[in-house]
């Protein structure tokens, strides 16, 4: 372990040397006689953890599993894709963010903003990653499964900022058992052990794309990806399973994501971006809240780091030092309901960052779109997805209430001019 953080830059030498000092702030304090657990019935997970939510005061530190995949559209009802056993009892344990996006529709540029919290961030040795940031908080940053842009000379992820990494030489979905399988061992072998020896640990699994080849027939290109996507749900029950059967769930907060959306083929092509081509699933499961509810609120692929940052119980002082100032937004608030108010009525409305709700509020919680690689940069809000593309000056507007699709363009419709010249003053900000 010694010799592996002498590799790190300098900066994070002097954060783990502070840790250090600190170290009674990062270790972990298992609680005892909670019995929150419901029984496991033979070859299944509990239906839900917790009786009752549980204040985050009386639990342990916990470990953090982010858990993605490349090339997953969001869908509101699971029940349409069929049997998805891992997505359902993460929806019915956790949190669902329904109005989440990738920030580009190119893998490498989405990737980069999950790794680095910036957007199109630049993931290299010695950087600035999400396991480095993790590594200084004091957890044992590890990583399975495929890594954006690694070459086969790549033999380690030291410099990346994560540990016990088996190189992976190919990307096709195949190769998706051997990740499961690999992590299924580190959990069994590494990760008790480091619980045991008092670290809390962050572990990243990144599965190769939900499609190798993308079928141009639409119905043949549904046909594949169901069926990639139900093998995947397969593996990552078979991890959420392990978890169960080693105790880490109660211990252990899960964030499942994806850092590109299948559509996102299309929109490379076509060369046009609607909300279907960036919409990508966001859940999270933490023991310290009830699940099976969902956030109305937009939110982005930024926020994953900032919310990493927010689940750590570091000093702030310590926070800003490791992570600096991203742009993103932490998504535990929403985890307690900071996101939505009851009215009146007695109905459940989502709030606005503003503070009003969200349906007075079309241009509210808004969020960049970036793509270097179409030329295309724009801004979605509540209510509007507007972009344009910089190279022919095209604009694209959709109303995402009344389509959510973004099949109809409003941008040169003259009723919308008004909320065309707001979109593209908060997009350049003048």
């Amino acid at each position: 372990m010694k010799t592996q953080v002498t590799k790190h830059n300098l900066f994070l030498m002097m954060i783990l040397l502070i840790m250090v000092m600190t170290a009674s702030s990062v270790m972990v304090v298992y609680a005892e006689g909670e019995g929150t657990a419901v029984p496991m019935e033979e070859k299944n997970l509990p239906v839900t953890i917790l009786d009752e939510p549980i204040p985050l005061a009386d639990l342990p530190f916990r470990n953090v599993v982010l858990l993605l995949t490349e090339g997953e559209n969001y869908n509101v009802d699971l029940s349409e894709n069929g049997e998805l056993s891992a997505r359902e009892w993460m929806r019915q344990n956790g949190i669902t963010f329904e109005k989440n996006f990738a920030e580009s529709v190119n893998p490498a540029s989405a990737a980069g903003t999950v790794y680095t919290g910036l957007l199109n961030g630049e993931i290299g040795e010695y950087k600035k990653t999400i396991g480095q940031m993790m590594l200084a908080a004091g957890y044992y940053a590890a990583y399975k499964g495929v890594f954006p842009n690694a070459t086969p000379e790549l033999a380690s992820l030291n410099g990346f900022g994560f540990f016990d990494w088996t190189p992976i030489t190919e990307t096709t979905i195949a190769v998706n058992q051997e990740i499961a399988t690999d992590t299924i061992a580190w959990l069994e072998n590494t990760g008790v052990a480091r619980n045991e020896e008092g670290q809390s640990f962050f572990l990243v699994v990144n599965f190769a794309s939900l499609l190798d080849n993308a079928p141009a027939d639409p119905a043949e290109f549904n046909k594949a990806y169901l069926h990639s996507l139900q093998e995947n749900d397969k593996l990552v029950y078979d991890i959420l399973l392990s978890m169960n059967d080693l105790g880490l769930l109660n211990d252990t907060i899960i964030l499942m994501t994806s850092t590109t959306t299948a559509n996102a083929l299309n929109a490379l092509q076509t060369k046009t971006v609607n909300v279907n081509t960036i919409h990508t699933p966001m859940m999270i499961y933490h023991p310290s809240y009830a699940g099976g509810l969902a956030v109305q609120n937009i939110t982005s692929q930024r926020d994953l780091a900032v919310t990493l940052l927010d689940l750590t119980n570091v000093e702030d002082f310590l926070k800003t030092m490791i992570f600096g100032d991203l742009p993103g937004k932490s998504l535990i608030p929403y985890l307690a309901g900071e996101g939505s108010m009851i009215d009146e009525s007695g109905e459940v409305v989502t709030i606005s960052e503003s503070g009003v709700p969200l349906a007075e509020d079309p241009f509210g919680d808004s969020i960049p779109f970036s793509d270097p690689t179409l030329s295309m940069d724009g801004v979605i809000t509540n209510q509007y997805m507007f972009t344009r593309n910089i190279s022919t000056n095209e604009r694209f507007l959709y109303d995402l209430n009344e389509d959510p699709d973004g099949v109809k363009n409003l941008a040169a419709d003259p009723a919308y001019a008004d909320v065309v010249s707001t979109l593209e003053k908060q997009l350049t900000g003048n």
